[in-house]
C-alpha cells in the first residue's frame, strides 16, 4: 500500500513547559517504518498524537500529500476517522467485555457486512489469531493481545499506522521475543508505521528510518543505519547509545583521512575539517577490536588505528561485556563473554585496540 508524504510543522505547549515541537518531511510512498526514538518525556508521544488528531497543536500545519489535516492558522484540524490513520495505544485497550472478533470489528461502523465480516477473516489470518476468534482479551497472552491490537488498528484500511510503545505492556522476555514477530507483521500488512520507542533494541528490530528527539525536538532524521551510526551531534550520539563521546582536534588532513588528537593519543578518522579544527568524536563500542598481544604499527592489519591500553574496569551488558578502556583517552569496547575469557581480559590488563578510520565519527 502507498503511504503518504507527511509535512510536519507543529508546537504544542504544556503550562509553563518547553514546548514540544516537530518540524519533518518524510515520504512514506515505499512503506516501512519510522521510529521515533528518545528517552521518556521527550515529547513522542506528544508528536503522534497530534498525527493522529488527538492531540490539538497550538500552531502550525499537518499535511498528507495534498490533504491539510491540520492548520492552525486556516483554523482546519480534521478528525481522527478522516484522516485514515489506524492507532495503538500504550497497553493495547482491548474491551475486556468483547471477544477477539468484536474487538477487531469496533469502530468498522457503517462498512457493508459481507465486507466487514471478510475484513475481518483476512485479519485474523494474516495477524495468526485462527481459533481464538471467540476468546476475551483477559483469556490471550500478552502477544496474542498485541495481534489483536494491531488487527483492529488495521481494520478500518489506513493509509499510515501509529503505534505508541507497542511492546511496553510486555514483560521483557515477552517483549523480546515478539520485536521481531511485530516487525514481520508490519511488513505483511504493507501499511507504512510510525512508531514511538525509547528502547534501542526495540527502534533497531523495527525501523527503516529514526527520528531521534530530545527537549520536545526532532534532532536529526534519516535511514536508522545512517543516524545510528554518524549522528549530528553530541545530544543525538548519547540518545542513540553511542558509548564513546569525546573532544578532539584535527591536526592534519589529507585525501579524505583527518589525523586526530584525543587525550594523549591520535586517531585517524575519515571527513572534511580545516587543520585546528575542534571537533567531536563518536566511537561505538561494538567497533572497538581488542587483541590479547602486542599490535604492530605496521602489516599484517587493514585497520589504520592501533592503540596500546589497559582494562580500567569490566560491566555486564547483557549478552554482551563493556569494557572500559584506557588508551590516552576513555574508551569503551563491547565483547562476548567468551572472548572476554579467552582474552584473559580483567582490571590492569594490558591490550591492544584496534579501529577502522570509518568507525571514528566526526562531528562538527
Amino acid at each position: 500500500m502507498a503511504g503518504p508524504t507527511l509535512t510536519v510543522e507543529v508546537e504544542r505547549r504544556f503550562g509553563r513547559g518547553p514546548a514540544i515541537t516537530a518540524a519533518f518531511d518524510v515520504d512514506l510512498e515505499g512503506g516501512g517504518t519510522l521510529v521515533l526514538f528518545g528517552p521518556s518525556g521527550s515529547g513522542k508521544t506528544t508528536i503522534l498524537r497530534c498525527l493522529a488528531g488527538l492531540e490539538q497543536p497550538d500552531r502550525g500545519r499537518i499535511a498528507a500529500d495534498d490533504e491539510t489535516w491540520f492548520d492552525a492558522q486556516a483554523r482546519i484540524d480534521l478528525p481522527p476517522q478522516r484522516r485514515r490513520v489506524g492507532y495503538l495505544p500504550q497497553g493495547f485497550a482491548l474491551f475486556p467485555h468483547l471477544d477477539v472478533r468484536s474487538n477487531i470489528a469496533f469502530g468498522m461502523g457503517g462498512t457493508p457486512a459481507a465486507e466487514r465480516e471478510w475484513r475481518i477473516a483476512e485479519l485474523v489470518r494474516l495477524l495468526r489469531l485462527d481459533g481464538l476468534e471467540a476468546r476475551r482479551a483477559g483469556q490471550l497472552s500478552g502477544g496474542q493481545q498485541q495481534r489483536v491490537a494491531l488487527a483492529r488498528a488495521l481494520a478500518r484500511g489506513p493509509r499510515l499506522l501509529l503505534l505508541d510503545e507497542p511492546l511496553s505492556a510486555l514483560d521483557t522476555p515477552t517483549r523480546e521475543t515478539l520485536r521481531g514477530d511485530l516487525r514481520r507483521l508490519l511488513a505483511a500488512s504493507g501499511v507504512p508505521a510510525i512508531v514511538v520507542t525509547h528502547d534501542r533494541s526495540e527502534a533497531i528490530v523495527l525501523g527503516d528510518r529514526v527520528a531521534v528527539i530530545a527537549d520536545g525536538a526532532i534532532l536529526q532524521i534519516g535511514p536508522l543505519l545512517e543516524v545510528f551510526d554518524q549522528p549530528v551531534d553530541e545530544t543525538a550520539a548519547r540518545i542513540v547509545g553511542v558509548e564513546t563521546v569525546l573532544p578532539a582536534q584535527v591536526i592534519a588532513a589529507a585525501e579524505g583521512l583527518l589525523r586526530l588528537r584525543i587525550g594523549t593519543a591520535e586517531l585517524l578518522a575519515v571527513g572534511e575539517s580545516p587543520i585546528g579544527a575542534d571537533v567531536l568524536v563518536s566511537i561505538r563500542a561494538e567497533d572497538v577490536i581488542l587483541v590479547a598481544d602486542a599490535v604492530g604499527t605496521s602489516g599484517g592489519v587493514s585497520a589504520r588505528n592501533r592503540l596500546a591500553g589497559t582494562v580500567v574496569s569490566i560491566e555486564p551488558a547483557g549478552p554482551l561485556v563493556r569494557v572500559h578502556l584506557d588508551c590516552g583517552f576513555p574508551l569503551v569496547a563491547a565483547v562476548t563473554r567468551p572472548a572476554l575469557e579467552e582474552l584473559g581480559l580483567h582490571p590492569d590488563r594490558p591490550v591492544s585496540i584496534i579501529l577502522k578510520a570509518p568507525s571514528v565519527h566526526v562531528i562538527g
